[in-house]
């Protein structure tokens, strides 16, 4: 086992379940060096390659979802939070701060301001009026302009275990966070895809949906036991007004994230990993 078989097995798993998107797919494969491969931290190098690609710089191209739930939910580090937001100028100096600090000090700041986001969900109005997500017109990473929801919430006393239904692995998030939920009105629902392997391309653990089955959600692999299995709903949508969004915080800890350790690195995930996408052939 080893990153060329779960290299081949994307290929495969695209070329199946979603034939309409094949061709585009092993195109931008075909620009990513193997020992790339899982993506996380290592992709930086091939942006220049990959942003040259119309199939990689404006991948939304799933099917119309069907989410049947009141709110979708985001989970993000506070510096990537920062980042997606219109920030007030005392938070953004805060941007590319460490993460551990940055998250004390926004918590401060953010406590500062009248908030109470660590017991309750707070608009994200009252820190911005912009919207969450990049503004294409500004120049930034085309690829940035979707951004993963989940129709499962996100609560401290589950956080880590939901968050590995969710197909979120142990090195993905540490310390403080920002959990953000989106009331869903008929606009957004009309905007709410189906993430495609476009979509996920980027991504080292994702599970296309079957495009012959036109399936109401994507869907996220669960990596809470040995055996890997689905997972919650996932859906794709561009930036959303910060009129729709409340945010609060929520803290990953160490004891938690280790009890339901899923390391995308390690080889005994990736055997995890290839011997799922190998049940999907």
């Amino acid at each position: 086992m080893g990153k060329l078989e779960i290299y081949q097995l994307r290929i495969e798993l695209a070329k199946r379940r979603q034939p309409e998107h094949a061709d585009a797919h092993t195109k931008l494969m075909g620009l990513v060096p193997v020992d790339d491969f899982p993506y996380r931290g290592s992709l930086s190098g091939c942006y220049p390659k990959l942003l040259k690609q119309p199939e990689f710089c404006h991948p939304s191209r799933g099917r119309r979802a069907q989410p049947d739930a009141e709110f979708l939910y985001l989970i993000a580090e506070v510096d990537k939070f920062l980042r997606e937001i219109n920030a007030p100028p005392e938070l953004q100096l805060l941007k590319y701060g460490d993460i551990t600090a940055t998250g004390d000090k926004f918590w401060e700041l953010v406590h500062v301001r009248g908030l109470k986001a660590k017991e309750e969900w707070v608009p994200l109005s009252t820190i911005t009026q912009g919207v969450y997500g990049r503004d294409p017109a500004a120049g930034e990473d085309p690829k940035q302009q979707i951004y993963w929801w989940s129709d499962l919430p996100l609560a401290q006393e589950n956080l880590v275990r939901d968050m590995r239904r969710r197909g979120l692995a142990k090195d993905w998030f540490s310390g403080r966070c920002v959990v953000l939920r989106c009331r869903l009105t008929a606009d957004l629902v009309a905007a709410t895809q189906v993430p495609s392997v476009l979509d996920g391309f980027a991504s080292d653990i994702f599970l296309p949906t079957d495009s012959e089955l036109t399936p109401p959600t994507g869907q996220a692999i669960d990596l809470t036991a040995d055996s890997l299995k689905l997972g919650a709903g996932e859906f794709i949508l561009g930036p959303v007004a910060a009129s729709h969004i409340e945010f609060r915080f929520l803290e990953v800890t160490k004891a938690e994230n280790d009890a339901f350790a899923a390391h995308s690195g390690e080889p005994a995930f990736q055997e995890r990993l290839e011997k799922y996408y190998r049940s999907l052939l």
